[in-house]
């Protein structure tokens, strides 16, 4: 019993070391960079070993083997256009870093099926997600000064925080990602709340980035969307697929319409990026060029006549910002599909807790919201389940892919228990209750003498 509550208190300091770790990587980032980065991947296996020990010896839930197929399916597919890159080496190394990211999460997910593990991970997360979020409102006031932001300062203040090694753009996405690891584990209460409703005003005015509050609202959206076709009243169904269709043909529109100057414009030099991504793409779509292939030709493939395309070259760190546009550059049709499925496969995760009966869980609609906040996110950056960049911003993706899969894991869990509860009760109920047997003739016979003695 001893070494029972040792191992439990190791596995729940180490639930919350990991959070922590994740939160003050930020404030140490400036001082040294690539050792920082360097230390970050071997810290976070270690811990997630010693997490995944905890239950080891359980059975594998169908999600879990759902989700070690297809991580097997994306290593084997992900290998094969590594090998056949325009340079394997560095294709394959960051194969290999996609595959350690991976064995984390896989670890992660059975951790959190032991509840106070996840309970204490989702506590330290929620603090962990505030701690960035003063981390923010530092930066600004370290660097603006006591001063209401406007959208002009904001991006004056992103330029000169990325100089000194200060990313606004990953800082505030690993905060709101951290919340929701948070928000998919823990009962919702007037504390979280305050906690989101902070760090949305954070992250979208005093960074200069519109795509927390931008994405946020397309998510929250969509998700009101879905909640609405699933609903038994046929009005709101038959609105909910209107304002799908809608923002369907909204994006179409966009794109048919409006020059690329004003979509240069609007997503901040991006569309340029994409543009680039989908001609390599074309140049080589089956197997694509291999990872970190953008660092070849991005800045010769750009047009040179706009500032802001000018501004954004000299300033690359993300590639082609754009997880979908990435794969399919870098691994082509071959890759790019299990990069597809995997996300695919996270929205149907969140869907399936959303709107299916749970006995353990009332969290399902923020499971759903987080697959699609980070499915929408992809669209216009690139740390996430398809970096390999090792940062926290690819860490906490993970852990929250972890999370989701672990509700689902941790519902079969109970649903197993219960059943073999129900099965064993019966059994001793039929034992109690059984029918017994009719007296033979020497019973009958032996019963009066055995009365008389």
């Amino acid at each position: 019993m001893r070494n029972v509550n040792a191992a439990s208190l190791v596995v729940k300091a180490t639930a919350a070391g990991i959070p922590l770790i994740l939160a003050v990587y930020w404030p140490l980032y400036a001082i040294n960079t690539d050792l920082l980065a360097m230390a970050l991947r071997p810290v976070m296996l270690v811990a997630a070993l010693v997490m995944g020990v905890c239950l080891m010896g359980q059975p594998l839930t169908r999600a879990e083997f759902s989700l070690i197929k297809l991580f097997g399916l994306m290593a084997l597919t992900l290998l094969v256009t590594s090998i056949a890159a325009d340079d394997p080496m560095t294709a394959l190394a960051e194969w290999f870093k996609l595959v350690l990211i991976q064995l984390f999460a896989l670890l992660m997910v059975r951790a959190l099926r032991h509840g106070p593990t996840a309970q204490t991970l989702g506590k330290w997360m929620a603090l962990a997600s505030v701690f960035i979020g003063l981390y923010i409102v530092y930066v600004y006031l370290h660097m603006m000064g006591p001063v209401l932001p406007t959208y002009t300062s904001a991006r004056a203040l992103k330029g000169l925080a990325e100089k000194q090694n200060v990313p606004l753009n990953t800082i505030p996405f690993a905060a709101i990602v951290s919340y929701l690891c948070a928000v998919c584990i823990l009962p919702m209460t007037r504390w979280l709340w305050a906690a989101g409703i902070f760090l949305v005003i954070v992250g979208s005015t005093l960074t200069g980035s519109r795509a927390i509050l931008g994405v946020g609202l397309i998510t929250a959206i969509v998700l009101l969307a879905l909640s609405w076709i699933r609903s038994a009243d046929i009005s709101k169904r038959v609105f909910g697929w209107i304002m799908l269709m809608a923002g369907v043909v909204g994006v179409l529109a966009v794109m048919i319409f409006l020059n690329s100057r004003a979509i240069t414009a609007f997503t901040e030099g991006r569309w340029d990026l994409w543009r680039a991504a989908s001609q390599k793409f074309l140049e080589r779509p089956l197997m694509g060029y291999g990872f970190l292939s953008w660092k070849d030709d991005l800045v010769s493939r750009l047009p040179g006549e706009y500032k802001l395309t000018r501004s954004l070259s000299e300033h690359i760190a993300g590639g082609y910002h754009n997880e979908y546009m990435t794969a399919l550059a870098e691994q082509g049709v071959v890759g790019a599909s299990v990069v597809f499925t995997l996300y695919f496969f996270l929205v149907r995760t969140g869907w399936k807790l959303a709107f299916n009966k749970s006995h353990t869980w009332t969290g399902g609609k923020w499971a759903l919201f987080a697959g699609l906040f980070l499915t929408l996110r992809a669209n216009v950056e690139i740390p996430g389940l398809f970096g390999s960049f090792q940062e926290p911003a690819d860490y906490l993706a993970y852990i929250l892919l972890a999370v989701i899969i672990s509700r689902m894991s941790y519902e079969e869990d109970y649903v197993r228990a219960a059943t073999q509860v129900q099965r064993s009760s019966a059994i001793a109920w039929a034992m109690q209750n059984r029918p017994r047997s009719k007296p033979t003739p020497i019973q009958t016979a032996c019963e009066p003498a055995l009365g008389a003695d």
